[in-house]
């Protein structure tokens, strides 16, 4: 109910709360910047990740706007641009910045949900890569953990020497 095809709803419009509010980035006008990704990687921790791949190949077209903002509106009521999820204005009544660093966030679903990198407690690395939805050839290189160096591909992690 709350994905949509380039981005997401915060909260349902069927919500007693939906009228509060239209800032997009707690409400059902859209979502803050972190949740999509944040919500992929959920999807990927119970076992749903190729639902999470194929939906994330769409909100990828948000970023077609540069820097992800502190909110999107889902298409239903800003639109698209470039494909993607439209930002939210810094007016009022949305009052959204235009630019975030939690869009820094997707880093962290490619590393735990696409990669399925893990830093343990006792000082390894371990990886299980989830890349049949994506390119089986992926690799991520020069992964940096505990002062080595680490390339992670679809057969798991491997230090660099």
């Amino acid at each position: 109910e709350l994905m949509t095809p380039a981005w997401m709803h915060a909260l349902s419009s069927a919500d007693p709360d939906a009228t509060f509010t239209v800032r997009p980035d707690h409400q059902w006008t859209g979502a803050y910047t972190a949740w999509p990704s944040e919500t992929a990687l959920g999807l990927c921790k119970v076992g749903e990740g190729k639902l999470a791949h194929r939906w994330m190949r769409g909100v990828a077209q948000s970023a077609n706007q540069g820097p992800f903002g502190q909110a999107h509106f889902v298409e239903s009521v800003g639109g698209t641009d470039a494909g993607g999820a439209r930002k939210a204005p810094p007016d009022l009544p949305y009052i959204c910045d235009w630019a975030c660093s939690a869009g820094g966030s997707y880093a962290k679903y490619v590393l735990e949900g696409v990669f399925g990198v893990q830093a343990g407690l006792d000082g390894r690395l371990r990886a299980a890569p989830d890349l049949d939805q994506w390119d089986t050839d992926a690799r991520l290189v020069d992964l940096q953990y505990q002062g080595r160096l680490y390339t992670v591909d679809r057969d798991g992690v491997h230090e660099q020497s």
